[in-house]
């Protein structure tokens, strides 16, 4: 029961997304119809309709930066992996906690996105723009063999399944014993693939976020 409970929490998030985007699409269009053009659509909107790999509509909301954040910080790292960094909102904060001498490597696919996370500056953040199916390649070229902590907020339900299981793999292969995969979805496609993975794995759900999103702490032990 606990399944079909969790594959009906899925499936409507999946729904809402794909109405979202639609429904935005649509109201930029009759917009323009009527003469009255939107000038400039936010950027997480305009990407969110132009990118089917983006799941939202806007940053993360404070409260779900704040618990993520809060995960990192209890894991302790000195290097930090975060995969679907988009503009930056987590990436900021994450530099918030960590140490002097830490290192923060942020990913990001998305062209536009990517342009506004490269122009932070900061001595501990490198940047990479590319594909996180890509992981092993770009962390390689980058010089990279493990990292502390894993932070992804990209959409694993949008991969397929062959996909997720190779990157949580990656990801899990990636990290040293006592290492953290922290991931925050909207679906919870990923419990089954991180219990078979991980040795521990938490789950906590934010509700003040649109959509709600669950916050996933995975251990290699």
């Amino acid at each position: 029961s606990g399944r079909k409970a969790f594959a009906r929490v899925d499936a409507f998030f999946q729904q809402k997304i794909s109405e979202s985007r639609k429904g935005i699409g649509k109201l930029i269009d009759v917009s323009a119809s009527g003469g009255r053009m939107l000038k400039k659509p936010f950027s997480y909107i305009e990407t969110f309709i132009n990118d089917a790999g983006v799941a939202a509509i806007h940053p993360s909301s404070r409260y779900l930066v704040g618990r993520v954040v809060r995960a990192v910080e209890k894991a302790g790292p000195r290097r930090v992996v975060e995969f679907g960094a988009a503009e930056g909102v987590m990436t900021r904060k994450i530099l918030k906690v960590l140490g002097r001498d830490g290192e923060l490597i942020a990913i990001e696919r998305n062209p536009g996105f990517y342009k506004k996370l490269s122009e932070m500056r900061d001595d501990r953040l490198r940047t990479a723009q590319g594909d996180v199916r890509d992981m092993k390649k770009i962390l390689s070229e980058m010089g990279i063999d493990k990292a502390d902590c894993f932070v992804s907020g990209i959409p694993f339900s949008f991969l397929s399944p062959a996909e997720r299981s190779g990157l949580i793999h990656e990801i899990y292969r990636h990290l040293p014993h006592g290492g953290s995969f922290i991931a925050y979805q909207c679906t919870t496609h990923l419990i089954p693939l991180l219990r078979r993975q991980f040795q521990q794995v938490d789950v906590e759900l934010e509700i003040r976020n649109m959509p709600p999103h669950f916050v996933f702490t995975a251990v290699k032990k």
